[in-house]
């Protein structure tokens, strides 16, 4: 929600999500330490390897695993629901195969930048300057 000059709680390089969703739509991957607020559960993953990249594949398949599960207010999507839940993630020889993963993002990533820039091209928005944003007042 922004920034804060109290000390951080929770270690970056990990995940968040609000355990008042219908699921994992409010999972992020937090590159920063962050504070969280009551409802925001930290998430650090037991993997061998780990970074933006499997967070976003993680998400991902966590998304995709919770999307029919019927979790709403009154169902909440707690750290019981979250550790019950499965997601499948690419697996080779057994293990999971996190080079694939940083693979694949990267290339998606690459593709949609691609795309954005041929998009801007197209529509003269190639040379633009970022400006802050305007008050709200």
């Amino acid at each position: 929600m922004g920034y804060s000059l109290l000390p951080a709680l929770n270690d970056g390089n990990s995940l968040s999500c609000s355990d008042t969703t219908l699921g994992a739509e409010t999972m992020f991957y937090q590159k920063q330490s962050f504070i969280g607020y009551q409802h925001i559960q930290h998430l650090v993953p037991k993997l061998e390897r780990f970074n933006r990249s499997i967070a976003f594949m993680l998400i991902s398949a966590s998304h995709i695993a919770t999307e029919k599960a019927g979790y709403s207010y009154g169902q909440k999507f707690n750290r019981d629901a979250m550790r019950n839940t499965k997601i499948k993630l690419p697996v080779r020889d057994g293990e999971i195969d996190f080079a694939f993963i940083e693979e694949f993002v990267a290339e998606l990533e690459a593709t949609r930048l691609a795309e954005l820039e041929a998009y801007l091209e197209a529509t003269g928005l190639r040379d633009y300057t970022l400006t802050p944003p305007r008050s709200r007042r």
